[in-house]
């Protein structure tokens, strides 16, 4: 599954969040960084805070894959 902390303002990734237990096999899961222009002096600081918000909404302790783009 792919997504991204932009579709939706970060709807679809609670939207599926709510049902991925109910998936069997758990699909491997693809996010991306969001990114906004102040986070530039703190780029490390601004992935770790995405990446710990995305796993928050689509309820979940790993993501396979993490895409910055």
């Amino acid at each position: 599954i792919d997504t991204a902390p932009g579709y939706g303002n970060g709807g679809w990734e609670e939207s599926f969040g709510r049902h991925i237990d109910s998936l069997t096999p758990r699909p491997q899961i693809s996010t991306k960084v969001r990114l906004e222009a102040e986070d530039m002096d703190n780029i490390p600081g601004a992935i770790l805070r995405s990446l710990e918000a995305s796993l928050t909404r689509l309820q979940v302790q790993r993501i396979e894959l993490l895409q910055l783009h």
